[in-house]
């Protein structure tokens, strides 16, 4: 029987081949551990280079004082989803002091308060008084309905 005649069609394989495959299919399992192993290396030890690079760890917050200024502007213009996103973001940053946070908290209630949602306005004011009264007290004055706000703060 002929092994491997190039003009004999479906040729068998030759035994040497065989053995060739075999070998190869014993050592990819370990290839392929290697290459897993050496991937995982690699994004461990270099996870944190393209940030980096791409300057992400260097990325300001921008200053309370502009966010509260735009949440303003946005609440001014009835843009109410923009403005309640700028004030909390300085309501719920814990490293600023207790008057920047509390009228931010006053600012997001009187958002709450604009979209209808009188239990989160609440809350809202609240957070404010607690942290402190005279910030609450001076976002509230300058709304039309403060003597409603007021009242709803003091309810039970």
């Amino acid at each position: 029987m002929t092994v491997s005649d190039p003009g004999t069609q479906g040729a068998l394989p030759s035994p040497v081949s065989n053995r060739a495959r075999t070998e190869r299919l014993e050592e990819e399992p370990m290839m392929s551990r290697l290459l897993v192993l050496s991937l995982a290396a690699a994004l461990v030890a270099g996870s944190a280079a393209p940030a980096f690079a791409c300057g992400m760890y260097k990325q300001e917050v921008e200053p309370a004082s502009n966010r509260i200024a735009s949440a303003k502007q946005y609440l001014e213009k009835n843009s109410l989803d923009e403005a309640a996103a700028y004030a909390r973001s300085v309501a719920h940053d814990r490293k600023l002091d207790k008057k920047t946070r509390a009228e931010a908290y006053s600012l997001a209630g009187v958002i709450r308060w604009k979209q209808g949602n009188k239990n989160a306005a609440k809350q809202n004011f609240k957070k404010a008084r607690e942290l402190d009264p005279s910030q609450y007290e001076n976002v509230v004055a300058t709304q039309s309905d403060a003597a409603a706000i007021r009242a709803i703060v003091e309810e039970a």
